[in-house]
């Protein structure tokens, strides 16, 4: 379990990095660029902003989450494949409780 936790910090400071600089370029690139057109009331080429600029800045930032998914899934694995029958079974339904409790 500790490499577990070694790794994952790691990773998660790593991955909250990435998607922070993501956020921080989309703001930057779209919305600032959509605002200089609008205060220019240049209508047509404010609509035009989010094209090829908001297309590659969203797939930067569905990289980071496609990766966030990848390390949830591997991390689950590394727990289950860490513990007996009985442990898995108990953290399972802890995890289930827990992803319950956000419905409420």
């Amino acid at each position: 379990m500790d490499q577990i936790e070694c790794r994952l910090r790691h990773i998660v400071a790593t991955l909250s990095d990435r998607l922070k600089r993501a956020e921080s370029a989309f703001m930057e690139c779209i919305v600032g660029n959509w605002f200089w057109c609008w205060e220019e009331h240049n209508i047509a080429a404010a609509k035009e902003v989010g094209g090829a600029d908001a297309k590659a800045q969203m797939e930067e930032v569905v990289s980071v989450v496609l990766w966030a998914n990848r390390v949830r899934r591997s991390v689950l694995v590394d727990i289950m494949s860490a513990t007996t029958v009985y442990q898995a079974m108990l953290f399972l339904e802890g995890l289930a409780q827990f992803l319950i409790g956000f419905r409420e």
